[in-house]
């Protein structure tokens, strides 16, 4: 029983290093895409990509506290998110239109 819970958690792992490396797949693309005046967008899947992968470490019975907040610096999609979303509830509150 215990090697599918490790199997299970490499697997986690694995495909939350996977969204997170199509996170920065995704900026490289936009940033082509709007160099070369295409007008196509790739969206981000923001925080999916670190909570797979705390969940495997989880699995794997590894410690997490330090991983949970490297994970977290390393995810563009998560700075959308903690970034952004802060700016756009700013701007909405105090944009002067009603």
């Amino acid at each position: 029983m215990d090697v599918i819970k490790y199997i299970l958690g490499v697997f986690l792992i694995l495909f939350g290093v996977y969204i997170i490396a199509a996170n920065y797949a995704c900026i490289i693309i936009n940033k082509r895409n709007k160099k070369k005046g295409i007008d196509k967008h790739h969206s981000f899947s923001p925080v999916f990509g670190p909570l797979l992968f705390i969940i495997g470490l989880s699995f794997v019975e590894l410690s997490i506290t330090f991983w949970v907040i490297i994970v977290f610096l390393v995810d563009p999609g998560t700075w959308l998110i903690l970034l952004g979303l802060p700016y756009a509830l700013f701007k909405g509150f105090f944009s002067g239109e009603k």
